[in-house]
């Protein structure tokens, strides 16, 4: 149908599939094909050039990674990983993500578990359609879909950046897994602060990430702890399910307060503890991820004076997270992913 978000969904499982076909189909998205393994989906690809694809990791005959570098190699399209709770799902998940897939999905086993992600798939399908970043990438043959929305243009609030940073943050979530792997393996492996990354991940993928992202950087990289110093020369990833503070000594304390809140990692606990330090002494980056969590807490950092940046929009696979401090008007810089590895060199790094 006409301008309707073409999703094929690829799945080993006959109920899997039946259940995301039953959630999937509303008044923008249409189903239009199915798979059961990663050759049927590289096939289908193919024929019926969706604009969306969700995909299982383990399947029989060609497996979701190997069916995803056919796919990126024939007919790139956006894929959306749905995967296992598992530390192997985790690897794999990543793996996937540094392979092209723009986002992922927990896998649930029931119906009832499933519908819980219901919300979250059709939010990211409909995302990753308007993003202009993704359809310049993928949508060159879909005129069936509106056209790119103008470049937006945002006010910023200049101040002078400090000369000495304390602490910097990072925080992000949907298009984050790829993002930073281009940014944390171009910082230096010397910085004269830590470097906090917030990144809304679950809590079996947050380990394997780091893990990851240390063994391609200089810098060291690792999953937080509870209790440890922040050091320079150290980038902490938030552990997912969890929140991320630092106390006003620097150390880091992982716990569950508050418990209400709708993210764990929440970027605006992790900012709102940094109050506790020095503000005029911190670094706070947003970049991709939908919704806008840390908005508020990167608000009352710019108050107290923090130096904010912000991911450009229009640069990013989820725009709404940078969009609300750039709407927000707490912005010093706006800049692209590209620029962002030496803006955090210039910031902390030693020359």
């Amino acid at each position: 149908m006409e301008n309707k978000i073409r999703t094929l969904i690829v799945d080993d499982s006959f109920f899997i599939r039946t259940a995301l076909k039953k959630m999937l189909n509303d008044s923008e998205i249409e189903v239009v094909g199915e798979a059961a393994n990663g050759k049927e989906a590289v096939e289908k690809t193919v024929e019926l050039k969706p604009h969306v694809i969700t995909m299982d990791v383990e399947m029989p005959v060609m497996n979701g990674l190997e069916a995803l570098k056919e796919i990126m190699k024939k007919t790139p399209t956006p894929v959306i990983m749905l995967s296992s709770l598992t530390a192997e799902g985790a690897d794999a998940t990543l793996k996937a993500l540094e392979l092209g897939a723009i986002d992922f999905i927990q896998k649930q086993g029931s119906l009832a578990e499933i519908s819980k992600v219901k919300g979250e798939l059709i939010t990211k399908i409909k995302e990753i359609v308007k993003n202009p970043l993704i359809r310049s990438k993928f949508y060159v043959k879909a005129p069936s879909l509106k056209k790119d929305a103008p470049k937006r243009v945002f006010s910023l609030r200049k101040s002078k950046p400090p000369t000495v940073v304390k602490a910097a943050l990072i925080g992000i979530s949907t298009g984050g897994p790829a993002a930073l792997k281009f940014v944390i393996p171009k910082l230096p492996a010397k910085t004269r602060a830590p470097l906090l990354i917030i990144q809304h991940m679950p809590a079996q993928f947050t380990k394997q990430f780091a893990k990851r992202l240390n063994a391609e950087s200089k810098i060291g990289v690792k999953e937080a702890e509870n209790g440890e110093k922040a050091l320079p020369n150290w980038v902490y990833v938030a552990p997912g399910g969890k929140h991320l503070k630092l106390d006003k000594f620097g150390k880091i304390v992982i716990d569950d307060e508050p418990k209400n809140s709708l993210f764990k990692p929440s970027v605006n606990v992790a900012a709102e503890s940094l109050l506790n330090m020095s503000p005029r002494h911190t670094l706070a980056i947003m970049m991709t991820g939908m919704g806008n969590d840390g908005a508020e807490g990167f608000k009352k950092l710019k108050e107290k004076g923090a130096y904010i940046v912000a991911q450009d929009p229009d640069d990013c696979v989820a725009w709404g997270m940078p969009s609300a401090v750039a709407e927000a008007g707490i912005a010093d810089e706006i800049v692209p992913l590209k620029d962002i590895p030496d803006l955090i060199t210039r910031m902390i790094g030693w020359k």
